[in-house]
């Protein structure tokens, strides 16, 4: 499912979206959800948290899940009081596939289990070893602007064994 914005948001477009966000989950993708708003000429497909929060159908048919922010955000950090409105909750949700671009990975409240392959930009070192820790079946891994850690990683109790592990990317670290 893939929907385009070409005009500023208005009530049609808003009940559009509205009605295409209902059937969204009777598709196998959710594809290109913009969190926060765009320009008003923006080609990319444009979905507010409010119709986000509105998915409706089964989602263990949720196959594919894209999340990129339309606005230039900067990248959130743990206690960020913005961090509650930028949350998608959808547990019984298993998607294989996984794109995220600037949003932290505990907002976004899926089944991480059956996850195959991710694209992740803004992602912090904790973050990348929850993934790993969450994701068993992880094949493929693309990191964008992986930062640093905020605070000292917490020694783990037990070794992380990922066994389907065939790529992992980092594309470019950075320093806080």
């Amino acid at each position: 499912m893939q929907m385009t914005s070409h005009f500023k948001p208005k009530r049609l477009q808003n009940g559009l979206l509205a009605l295409g966000v209902y059937y969204s989950l009777h598709r196998s993708s959710l594809e290109r959800a913009g969190l926060i708003g765009g320009p008003s000429t923006s080609t990319t497909p444009f979905l507010t948290p409010y119709h986000i929060f509105r998915l409706h159908g089964n989602p263990r048919m949720l196959k594919n899940l894209r999340i990129i922010t339309l606005a230039d955000l900067p990248p959130l950090v743990n206690g960020d009081e913005n961090q509650g409105l930028l949350s998608l909750s959808l547990p019984d949700a298993r998607p294989t596939s996984v794109e995220v671009d600037s949003l932290m990975l505990s907002s976004i409240g899926i089944n991480w289990e059956h996850v195959t392959s991710v694209n992740l930009g803004d992602l912090q070192v904790e973050e990348c070893l929850r993934l790993i820790h969450h994701a068993p079946q992880l094949c493929d891994c693309h990191i964008d602007k992986l930062s640093p850690c905020s605070e000292d990683v917490p020694v783990l109790a037990e070794h992380i064994v990922q066994g389907y592990l065939q790529s992992l990317e980092i594309e470019e670290s950075r320093s806080s």
